[in-house]
């Protein structure tokens, strides 16, 4: 296997297995009953995302939505709390009752692409 391929494989990897094992030691969802979600992220993430599952799903609209505020435009929130993630896209396969796990896995996925990347642009610049 290629050098390359193996600090690539491994910086994505490596940042993904750190996460897991400090949730693992605070006994967060799924290994445990503690609460990960606090402040914003349980309060809007969670009804944004659980929204942003329904846009694809029903007849909610991106532009307008009576769900927010007794009326208002969604494409400005959607697009400064950075749904336009590709990620996403992944909550379409999450249950609604497991949403905050789906929440979860998705900043662990983020966590192991930012390694990647970084690796990517170590590689780059310093080669």
């Amino acid at each position: 296997m290629n050098n390359k391929k193996i600090i690539y494989s491994l910086s994505f990897f490596i940042p993904i297995a750190i996460i897991f094992i400090c949730w693992f030691i605070l006994k967060v969802p799924p290994f445990g009953d503690n609460v990960f979600l606090f402040g914003d992220d349980e309060i809007e993430y969670m009804n944004f995302f659980s929204y942003y599952k329904t846009f694809f799903t029903s007849n909610n609209t991106l532009f307008y939505s009576l769900a927010r505020c007794g009326g208002a435009p969604m494409f400005n929130m959607l697009a400064f709390y950075n749904f336009v993630s590709p990620l996403n896209f992944l909550f379409f396969f999450c249950p609604e009752e497991y949403m905050n796990i789906g929440f979860q896995f998705l900043i662990a996925l983020k966590l192991g692409f930012c390694g990647l990347s970084f690796a990517y642009f170590l590689n780059k610049e310093f080669g």
